[in-house]
């Protein structure tokens, strides 16, 4: 038939391709008897290059399956690390490769190695988004609560990329919520220092501790007041629900619900009110609430944007300072 699978645009068949694909097929085939008959004769299986890597950590990073295979029937060591700490799983896990990945768990490979900067295969499926590769750890039953180098988790390394996912994922797993990295901040901190509204949402939500609720920035901002200035209504109302100060103000005399009013937000300002905002309290110029929303929220002059944004320090540290 013309234009069919094989032919040309005259409809001869072009043997090409199949010639093509026999040849690779041959060779991979030839390729695999030889590693077969290598590791049969006694070829070291676990023999390192100048970067450390081992066959079975080649075998992963080339995506060979059948080597994988082969090697680890043959009883390779599936923990040996490279120059950079990485095992063949950690290898595994940054080529995304599951069928790779499901082989060396099944074998018993230690899930828990941590690398040169102390991060663990979990942490790399966290940290490359990869939720099948997490899925499948946290199945096998990976530990969850491993620390870097830097004190974080996998955990934390979610928060840091705004991954809701594989923060979903590792809270649904039961990893510990309120663990402290190397500086004594959470993973909650860090998601109010981002700004990470979606994180902070979902960590109040499962039971993180509210310690850093109320901890403000040099410029006298909490976190709710981010959240009111910015829109972020659902974050806000979980902020509400787990405790946050609604009063506070900050530097300009402003609080979480004139934010809302300047800014046109008016979700937020209606669930403030629902909290039990304060209606009444005036910014350094004066204002209220109330008379932020005569005018439209673009004619009333937002509080300067604060691009230098020290580290957030408790209510309490300020006021003894």
């Amino acid at each position: 038939m013309p234009g069919g699978k094989g032919s040309d645009s005259s409809g001869v068949s072009d043997d090409s391709d199949i010639d093509s694909h026999t040849n690779a097929k041959a060779t991979r085939e030839g390729q695999l008897q030889g590693f077969l008959r290598l590791l049969e004769g006694g070829a070291s299986k676990d023999a390192k290059n100048n970067q450390g890597q081992t066959a079975i950590m080649i075998a992963v990073e080339r995506n060979n399956e059948d080597c994988v295979a082969a090697l680890v029937l043959a009883k390779a060591n599936l923990n040996f690390q490279d120059a950079k700490g990485f095992t063949a799983l950690i290898h595994a896990v940054q080529r995304r490769n599951k069928h790779c990945l499901d082989a060396l768990v099944s074998a018993k490979v230690d899930m828990n190695v941590q690398d040169a900067r102390g991060s663990t295969a979990l942490i790399h499926a966290v940290q490359n988004a990869d939720a099948d590769c997490l899925a499948a750890l946290v199945l096998a039953k990976a530990e969850l609560d491993v620390q870097d180098s830097n004190g974080w988790t996998a955990l934390f390394h979610a928060v840091q990329n705004a991954n809701a996912d594989c923060l979903a994922a590792l809270v649904l797993a039961k990893a510990e919520l309120d663990v402290q990295d190397s500086n004594g901040y959470t993973a909650l901190f860090h998601a109010i220092d981002d700004q990470k509204f979606d994180c902070i949402e979902l960590l109040l939500k499962t039971g993180a501790s509210v310690d850093d609720l109320n901890a403000i920035n040099y410029w006298g901002t909490t976190i709710l007041m981010k959240a009111a200035a910015n829109g972020e209504e659902r974050c806000l109302r979980a902020l509400c629900e787990a405790g946050a100060n609604k009063n506070s103000q900050d530097r300009d005399g402003n609080t979480a619900l004139l934010l809302a009013a300047k800014n046109g937000h008016y979700g937020c300002l209606m669930a403030l009110c629902e909290a039990g905002a304060e209606y009444d309290l005036q910014d350094n110029c004066g204002m209220t609430a109330l008379m932020c929303l005569i005018y439209p929220h673009s004619s009333v002059d937002p509080p300067p944007q604060r691009s230098a944004s020290p580290s957030w320090v408790s209510a309490e540290e300020v006021t003894r300072a």
